[in-house]
């Protein structure tokens, strides 16, 4: 892939594929946290077996992406 093709998709694919610890957290240049223990709190919810992932709510900056703003 060239720089030219770059896309986030395909950079949390390599990241995700090249990592090696127990959980996987992608954060956006764009958008930030509501709060500031969001981390903490979607950790939390793997205390339970039957969560598989978990996701945080944002609030996008100017600039962002549409579908960062449909959230």
């Amino acid at each position: 892939m060239s720089i030219g093709e770059f896309s986030h998709f395909y950079s949390c694919n390599l990241g995700a594929q090249s990592s090696n610890g127990k959980y996987l957290v992608f954060l956006n240049g764009h958008s930030i946290p509501v709060s500031n223990t969001w981390l903490e709190d979607g950790l939390k919810d793997f205390e339970n077996d039957k969560v598989a992932g978990v996701f945080s709510f944002v609030l996008p900056q100017k600039g962002a992406p549409l579908f960062e703003k449909t959230f």
